[in-house]
């Protein structure tokens, strides 16, 4: 419960999974904490992809393992300096709590049209 408060009162959460190492990236984390409303500083990964999305988005905001904290403090300080666009961007974790649709990701991506499979039929 009071995990949850600290989160839900944050303007900005980082996560730091590989310390430095180039892996894939980790959506129940990113999911389990994006959906308090923080701003998410996240360590740079592999999947380039989830990156595009979880930016324009999620609003996560990526950096290298080597800047990760200056970034954090950068996006405080912006918060600090205009709070109407913080709260704006606060509806990103709206798009989290609707829950990500992974089927229609690569398309969107990609602006192409995938054919049904006859699933919803």
């Amino acid at each position: 419960h009071e995990m949850a408060k600290a989160y839900s009162d944050a303007k900005v959460c980082l996560i730091v999974h590989a310390h430095a190492e180039v892996t894939p990236g980790e959506y129940h984390r990113l999911s389990e904490i994006a959906a308090f409303g923080c701003i998410l500083v996240v360590e740079n990964f592999a999947d380039k992809i989830g990156i595009d999305r979880y930016e324009n988005c999620g609003g996560l905001i990526f950096a290298d393992f080597d800047h990760i904290f200056e970034t954090a403090v950068q996006v405080v300080e912006e918060i600090d300096d205009d709070l109407n666009s913080y709260k704006s961007t606060r509806r990103h974790s709206d798009w989290w709590n609707a829950g990500v649709k992974w089927e229609t990701i690569l398309p969107e991506v990609f602006n192409i049209e995938v054919p049904s499979l006859g699933r919803d039929e």
